[in-house]
């Protein structure tokens, strides 16, 4: 077809590069053949170069260099393509990507279970809300590349709510932010939930498979594991409320907090706790609580699914074939001590917004 479509049109134009001398393309060849990447890439850019340096596509065998190719056509190539370090490969994203929120992209790539074990699963594991190390990936192409490369960051801003059943219980609402900071992607999930004070210490303490990160959720006490919802319960004196009857001078099992603060000891991720009083209006309007964690988590540079932030934050998601001795001994305290991932979204507020 395109041997047809060219007769058609007459003889096809001769490349602007084969219109340099001869002597400025070995030039050219040997300022590049100190990187073999360098040499396949000016191969590619016509047919009678790709014939004249055939030889050297032999290369493309080696694991770093073709990784390598990859990555320098994903810069020129980044508005259709990514690169996929667990394949080796370049895989292409629809253009209506760019204009949808994250919880609407599906697709059958990211659906398999090799991409599927490279999710960071915010609040529950199996829930469509989730960021894929290609979203990351992408979102931090459009930073580095510029438009119309990659995905807007824009993308990463879903919300959504969710509950452990429909029968008497509080939602969960989940918000979730990102911003991109020394060229690192930082994300922000607001986790909330109200209800009167018995609905509520039922709904967090059979929130055993609930997570703040991969490494603090909820097992067989709940989230207890989250020092401020552990805490002794405060006798305040007031009406509350259980199972739809007040009771005056009622212990409530939950303490007001605020910003308590919390960290993982393996993957970069600061949060905070706050339990305040909150009006239920849920049929009548009843005295109740209300507690919102906000978590904060350093992801990288979304380069490669073996830097170390990303396989902490995935945890034993990760699959097989993924080096993760990287994050086996945990957060290093001394450079990332608690609260650093927070401190360093807080100061981004007082930095232009990077949504490119």
């Amino acid at each position: 077809m395109v041997q047809l479509y060219s007769r058609c049109l007459g003889r096809a134009a001769v490349p602007t590069l084969l219109n340099l001398p001869v002597e400025m393309l070995l030039f050219i060849a040997d300022h590049l053949s100190s990187t073999p990447e360098g040499i396949l890439a000016l191969a590619l850019t016509c047919r009678s170069l790709f014939h004249v340096f055939r030889s050297d596509m032999a290369k493309l065998r080696n694991h770093q260099c073709r990784s390598n190719l990859l990555l320098l056509l994903e810069k020129d190539l980044g508005d259709r393509f990514f690169y996929c370090s667990m394949c080796c490969q370049l895989h292409s994203f629809p253009p209506w990507w760019k204009f949808g929120r994250l919880s609407d992209i599906q697709s059958p790539l990211l659906s398999d279970t090799k991409h599927r074990q490279q999710r960071f699963w915010p609040g529950t594991a199996g829930y469509r809300m989730y960021v894929s190390f290609a979203h990351a990936r992408l979102v931090m192409n459009r930073h580095l590349y510029g438009a119309p490369k990659g995905l807007p960051l824009g993308n990463l801003d879903v919300e959504s709510t969710w509950a452990w059943s429909t029968v008497d219980c509080p939602m969960w609402q989940q918000r979730l932010s990102a911003r991109i900071f020394g060229d690192e992607l930082f994300l922000r999930v607001a986790h909330t939930i109200e209800g009167t004070d018995t609905t509520l210490r039922k709904a967090l303490d059979e929130a055993m498979l609930y997570r703040v990160c991969t490494d603090v959720v909820g097992y067989d006490y709940g989230l207890r594991r989250v020092l401020a919802l552990a805490g002794e319960p405060e006798d305040d004196g007031e009406m509350q409320q259980e199972e739809g009857k007040k009771k005056a001078g009622a212990r409530s099992s939950l303490r007001t907090c605020r910003d308590e603060l919390g960290s993982c000891t393996i993957c970069l991720t600061d949060y905070t706790t706050a339990i305040e009083r909150s009006e239920i209006r849920i049929g009548p309007v009843v005295d109740g609580w209300r507690v919102t964690i906000t978590a904060y988590h350093g992801v990288g540079g979304c380069r490669d699914v073996e830097d170390w932030r990303w396989v902490a934050l995935v945890g034993a998601n990760t699959g097989y074939g993924i080096d993760f001795s990287a994050a086996l001994d945990g957060r290093d305290t001394a450079a990332f001590p608690p609260g650093w991932v927070m401190q360093k979204w807080q100061a981004a507020d007082h930095l232009p917004e990077d949504h490119p």
